[in-house]
């Protein structure tokens, strides 16, 4: 117990100074801004056009591409929340991962290539900073995303066809879908950077990683194969269900996929020199 509490200990420690980091400087404005043209800036578009006849077409063709991600249940289970809110979320899937990566490359593999990660690794078990990095990505993550739904609500309640009845609604289980799905991601490119010590090769793996689980997810999909919504690139699935049994599967694979990855992270990391 005494050395669980210090793991603990040492990891929240980690994961407080990783999130200071994180937004502190330019840096900090990068990412938002960033996070901002991919997720909200399409969203606050889609509250400008309203419901008029430019609006109702749009909404037919979101459906259309929603059709080509998406169960038709979990579709038809969407078209109850306002559309910006829509919008939203599935740029935010959709472009998660690879934001994870760019933010994350540096996290484990950075300070690994340094040399810096010996002074953390002094001060406190590796176990504990391994945690910790992946607590500080992950709250990073959440922070970041909190802020870009945050511009999302605002503007679904005042477009044209804005409303606050939806986003109360909608807006908050969204946001916490956003941060159970970015489990998986952040114990990934932990994972990564644990076996590297270059970033670059992060990313590429990284990318080549998110590319193969979308395709996967998909292929499988369209054969009719219902064990694509248990792959992590296709928990989104489980988790927008609105079905809550069916969120609450979700919501585990992602815990369960977060162990994995993470354990194996911890294997590596413990047994590789820094």
């Amino acid at each position: 117990m005494t050395e669980l509490a210090d793991i603990l200990h040492d990891a929240l420690t980690v994961a407080r100074r990783e999130l200071t980091l994180a937004f502190q400087g330019r840096r900090s404005i990068l990412l938002i801004v960033g996070l901002m043209v991919l997720a909200a800036l399409p969203a606050a578009a889609r509250a400008a056009v309203g419901a008029g006849q430019d609006g109702a077409a749009l909404q037919q063709a979101q459906v259309l591409a929603m059709v080509q991600v998406f169960p038709r249940e979990v579709v038809r289970y969407l078209l109850d929340c306002p559309q910006p809110l829509i919008v939203g979320i599935l740029a935010t899937l959709f472009f998660q991962p690879a934001y994870v990566l760019l933010v994350g490359s540096e996290t484990l593999a950075g300070e690994i290539e340094s040399g810096s990660i010996r002074f953390s690794a002094a001060r406190a078990s590796r176990t504990g900073v391994l945690l910790g990095k992946s607590l500080g990505l992950w709250a990073t993550i959440a922070a970041l995303t909190l802020v870009v739904h945050t511009v999302i609500w605002v503007t679904s309640t005042l477009g044209p066809a804005g409303s606050a009845a939806g986003v109360v609604r909608w807006g908050p289980k969204l946001y916490l879908i956003s941060c159970a799905v970015a489990l998986v991601p952040v114990s990934m490119v932990i994972l990564l950077g644990a076996l590297s010590s270059r970033p670059r090769r992060v990313i590429v793996a990284g990318v080549i990683l998110i590319a193969a689980l979308r395709v996967g997810r998909v292929a499988l999909a369209n054969h009719g194969f219902r064990m694509a919504t248990f792959l992590p690139g296709g928990l989104d699935d489980r988790l927008l269900s609105p079905s809550p049994a069916m969120v609450a599967s979700g919501i585990g694979l992602a815990l369960a996929w977060a162990a994995v990855l993470l354990g194996a992270a911890a294997l590596a990391f413990n047994r590789r020199s820094v």
